[in-house]
């Protein structure tokens, strides 16, 4: 028998790559063209379809077993992000036109991809095109990997045959609203930490430093400030009843989660997110960001308006905007210009309905979403920063109040004592 060896000689790598939730991993000993013997790993659907793979590159079988421990049926463990999404739609777009083929692109790609569910789906993705499927349909079966914004501009790209110009249109839009909201989020995430940390510094404080002091104050027999005497109490509290602070959070934790499942929690919620003070204004221009990026690149990649509309009042993600938009869509169906029901609807500034209006006018739509959506995260962006700037020094007075009442009912009791000795 001839030399043994470990992987393929001249293997097709659609066919070897492909790791699926529904597929079965497989060990294989095959003997190649020249005699040697090679093993490896291939998924497939069933061990005939194994087999025909490994005969499709000039492999005879010898060996086919179940791959144990295999991760092929663990891609829930994983989800898969914004930031990679947008990688591979400007990874296939850039292969897509430099002439390769979309399923060699597709397969180049899943070397690549480290995410499990990614990996997952593009092995999927692969198999549905070797048999004849759209690349959009087969995009479609994976709902959660890809959205129907995704899959719908793919979808249009098929249609008009600029797949890879609508492709790169897209992760330019991914890019810049993952870019948006992880700054966002970074600028939020400083305050938190601070609140988290005073939190747990004044918990230790009342259960580890106020109780040695307690004894030694209660030995003294000096009169103790109010101040220390509600630490104290505070401090015992947490020592013999926490167990029902805990009961108190976790029923009150669980309530609110139920009634946000329901209809009403969540209209409610969407509601109060955008009335809110401060809070509601910010909440309202990341909606606006997305409602007008989200459009715009729909638009552009020759999507109808109603469609459009359709798929982008689903990614808004609130309630109150997903009717605002489907009460619009529906005035658009009856044949009333785009700007007329945004300008009658509250939840849409006066500046987006005005500047729809002119971009009907003059047939450039898209970009004056395009212009829009930048404008939006750029107040948006403005506007994280200054309510971040105005809470540091909030956080600062509490801070310092904070101190200041410890130190009162700490320091002043300890100077009585040593004033007494």
């Amino acid at each position: 028998m001839g030399a043994r060896s470990k992987g393929f000689k001249n293997v097709n790598l659609l066919n070897i790559i492909k790791i699926g939730c529904n597929m079965i991993t497989y060990e294989f000993e095959a003997k190649n063209s020249e005699g040697q013997i090679v093993t490896g790993t291939l998924v497939a659907k069933d061990e005939n379809t194994a087999k025909k793979i490994l005969i499709q590159n000039d492999l005879e079988t010898v060996g086919l077993t179940i791959q144990k421990g295999s991760l092929a049926n663990v891609s829930f463990l994983s989800k898969v992000s914004v930031k990679d999404k947008a990688i591979f739609a400007r990874q296939l777009a850039t292969m897509l036109e430099s002439g390769f083929p979309i399923l060699q692109s597709l397969s180049v790609i899943l070397l690549q991809t480290e995410n499990k569910m990614l990996k997952s789906a593009l092995a999927k993705i692969i198999s549905d095109l070797e048999e004849g499927h759209s690349f959009s349909s087969a995009l479609s079966k994976h709902p959660d990997v890809f959205n129907d914004v995704f899959i719908s501009v793919v979808k249009a790209g098929e249609a008009s045959g600029k797949l890879a110009g609508v492709l790169k249109q897209l992760a330019t839009n991914t890019e810049r609203e993952y870019s948006f909201f992880s700054k966002a989020r970074g600028a939020i995430i400083y305050p938190i930490i601070l609140i988290v940390t005073m939190l747990v510094i004044g918990i230790l404080l009342m259960i580890k430093v106020i109780p040695q002091l307690e004894s030694v104050f209660i030995e003294s027999g000096a009169e103790l400030p109010i101040t220390t005497k509600i630490m104290m109490g505070i401090s015992h509290f947490l020592l013999g009843y926490w167990w029902i602070l805990v009961i108190i959070l976790t029923i009150i934790i669980i309530g609110i989660i139920v009634y946000m499942r329901t209809d009403a929690g969540k209209l409610q919620f969407d509601y109060y997110k955008i009335k809110a003070p401060l809070v509601g204004k910010l909440m309202i221009m990341l909606y606006m960001a997305r409602f007008t990026n989200t459009l715009s690149l729909l638009t552009k990649s020759g999507i109808p308006i109603l469609d459009s509309l359709k798929i982008t009042a689903d990614s808004m993600a609130n309630r109150i905007y997903y009717e605002a938009v489907m009460k619009v869509r529906k005035e658009v169906e009856n044949g009333v210009a785009l700007s007329v029901p945004m300008a009658k609807n509250p939840n849409f500034p006066p500046m987006v309905s005005q500047m729809v209006g002119v971009g009907e006018k003059t047939g450039n739509l898209d970009e004056v979403l395009s212009s829009l959506s930048k404008f939006y995260m750029s107040e948006s962006d403005n506007m994280i920063k200054n309510l971040v700037s105005l809470l540091e020094p909030i956080l600062i007075i509490i801070i310092g109040i904070a101190i200041g009442f410890l130190v009162f009912s700490i320091l002043v009791p300890i100077y009585n004592l040593a004033q007494v000795y």
